[in-house]
């Protein structure tokens, strides 16, 4: 007889626990397993009377799939096989496709066939795919060798062949009666094939293989499209719209065969089939998982490449199939951003890139701010296609970027002192940051700049590093109070920047302004002899004026670049302020004497 401590010999096949595990079932998570035998000394006990019934490894006693296999504690519940060939090429790379060989074909075919390829491409001869009569969807062109080849292996891999076999065409599961819809495939009458099996399916008739024939027609009809557009082919809006509605067809098949308990106990019962040590007991389970995530991530996939080569509207047009495919909002926001994980990678590392130059070589810091604000603005950019804003990975994609542009600006300001660059560079990024706190900071750096600029750099060029010689003195006064005894006020000198080019341009242009001034005077002297005094006296002082004028613009406009006149000091920040405040140009009150 057995003793308890030998029942519970081993470990929970579901939980990983030991101390409810009787070698039977868990008390923790009430796993059953009837098929592992207890660990014992003594001989087995005797089996069960009447015949045994054969049981699924993927479904528990209700018939539920369950995750009753014995796997590795902590195994991903995904699908790696059908995540990878879940791409735009799903069905252009689908071994039965490629050979033109029905699911039914044997490992011993497969592997004949693979011989024949070999030896012809020993002799140089091209082989063709298998007749017509088994042939559905023939790729046009044909594939090459290296294509044929690599259906091969794929097909001679368990895992591989399923997936293959999962996006491929079914015979009836009764395996006697024909299917009409295959045959007028075979035919390549396509459109017949399809009205054969909607009939089908609406009399609910052998449902779940038409339905998934019809899921595999659809899909791979959409998938064909695609491949024109991405090859650069143009469709028509009229052609677009009813590629839309075959992708929705297929989505909606595909959704309706996830829940369909029958259609997942033929693919376990073709697990079984194949016999192959290689795949595991909870695969079925597994690809079951998986497809929803691996059937959007095609129109991810679509979406992201559509984006990269500049074509936005097809982007879109993917993320709006993926919203409107009926699958949960959860997974296809999920099913986005695993597509973008090569983008986000990519614009980590131009930020880590930036980073690590910068701290090598700060005098490089204004390029490489530029290079990286302009590297990134294609990854950023699909990014924005695909993800809605408020999205965790945009806004940290956008951050990234933006945090280490703040990082290089900073050293370059501080380095060079030329804040006019500094501002241009912060205006520039302001646009990229997305979340709130970093945007804050980076208008709070553009203040601090801009006061900077005010200070240092030249009013009246903006382009130019003030000097302190060549400043304009400005005196003002203001806060005057007033009572019976006395009157105070306050005062200062506001020094307005300016470069030596523009002080020297001042000067030029004041000595023109006098010049033309004298000229117009001496250019009126005549009036006095035509005409009465005082009204020659008015266009004399009229005509300086003008030609004053016309003298300064003339000198200010033969500057390379734009560059305020002498009085347009009163527009300078610090006195525009003052002036809002009340202060007033001089050192004191008019009325004081003193």
């Amino acid at each position: 007889m057995k003793t308890r401590t030998e029942r519970r010999a081993g470990a929970c096949p579901r939980c990983g626990f030991t101390y409810k595990w009787d070698g039977r079932r868990c008390g923790h998570c009430g796993c059953e397993v009837d098929h592992i035998p207890a660990v014992s000394h003594e001989s087995a006990a005797p089996a069960p009377s009447g015949p045994a019934r054969p049981r699924d490894p993927d479904t528990d006693r209700s018939g539920r799939p369950e995750a009753i296999a014995i796997e590795r504690r902590g195994a991903d519940a995904s699908c790696p096989v059908l995540v990878a060939a879940a791409t735009p090429d799903l069905y252009r790379r689908n071994g039965f496709r490629v050979l033109g060989l029905p699911v039914t074909t044997s490992a011993r075919e497969i592997t004949q066939r693979e011989k024949r390829l070999q030896v012809a491409h020993k002799l140089g001869c091209s082989v063709h795919s298998s007749s017509s009569g088994e042939a559905y969807l023939p790729l046009d062109p044909r594939p090459d060798e290296f294509a044929m080849r690599e259906a091969t292996q794929r097909l001679l891999n368990p895992e591989s062949r399923l997936i293959d076999e999962l996006f491929w065409f079914w015979p009836c599961a009764d395996g006697e009666s024909a299917d009409a819809g295959l045959e007028a495939l075979s035919r390549n009458r396509t459109a017949e094939a399809l009205q054969l099996w909607l009939k089908v399916e609406a009399a609910h008739s052998a449902r779940q293989t038409t339905t998934h024939n019809l899921a595999v027609l659809y899909h791979a009809l959409a998938l064909d499209q695609e491949a024109k557009l991405t090859a650069g082919q143009s469709l028509s809006a009229d052609t677009l719209r009813a590629c839309d509605k075959i992708w929705h067809r297929a989505h909606k098949r595909w959704r309706r065969l996830i829940d369909e308990e029958g259609f997942w106990n033929r693919l376990s019962e073709r697990v079984r089939e194949l016999d192959d040590p290689r795949l595991s007991t909870g695969l079925g389970r597994r690809i079951r998982e998986t497809l929803p995530r691996a059937i959007l991530g095609i129109n991810a996939r679509l979406a992201v490449s559509a984006s990269e080569r500049g074509d936005r509207e097809s982007a879109h047009r993917h993320v709006d199939l993926m919203r409107r495919s009926g699958f949960d909002t959860d997974l296809v926001d999920a099913t986005l951003r695993d597509s973008l994980a090569q983008v986000r990678q990519r614009v980590a590392m131009l930020c880590r890139a930036a980073e690590e130059r910068v701290a090598s070589e700060p005098g490089l810091a204004e390029t490489t701010t530029r290079s990286l604000l302009e590297d990134s603005r294609r990854p950023l950019a699909t990014i924005d296609d695909l993800l809605s804003e408020g999205d965790s990975l945009r806004q940290g994609a956008h951050d990234d970027v933006a945090a280490r542009a703040l990082q290089c600006q900073i050293v370059f300001g501080n380095n060079t002192q030329d804040w006019v660059t500094s501002l241009e560079l912060l205006e520039s990024l302001a646009g990229v940051a997305e979340g709130k706190g970093l945007r804050e900071r980076i208008e709070q750096n553009i203040e601090i700049v801009r006061n900077n600029v005010r200070g240092t750099v030249c009013h009246f060029c903006g382009r130019n590093k003030g000097v302190e010689s060549a400043s304009v003195k400005v005196a003002m006064f203001g806060d005057v109070h007033r009572d019976y005894l006395r009157t105070t006020w306050r005062h200062g000198t506001v020094a307005v920047p300016r470069c030596v080019d523009c002080q020297q341009l001042h000067a030029k242009v004041d000595r023109a302004a006098a010049i033309g001034c004298f000229g117009g005077m001496l250019l009126g002297v005549p009036l006095f002899l035509l005409i009465p005094w005082f009204p020659a006296l008015v266009v004399l002082i009229v005509a300086g004026v003008i030609t004053a004028a016309i003298a300064k613009s003339h000198r200010l406009g033969a500057s390379p670049y734009a560059v305020r006149d002498a009085s347009d000091y009163k527009k300078y920040g610090p006195i525009a302020d003052l002036l809002k405040q009340g202060w007033q140009f001089g050192q004191k009150p008019a009325d004081i004497q003193q």
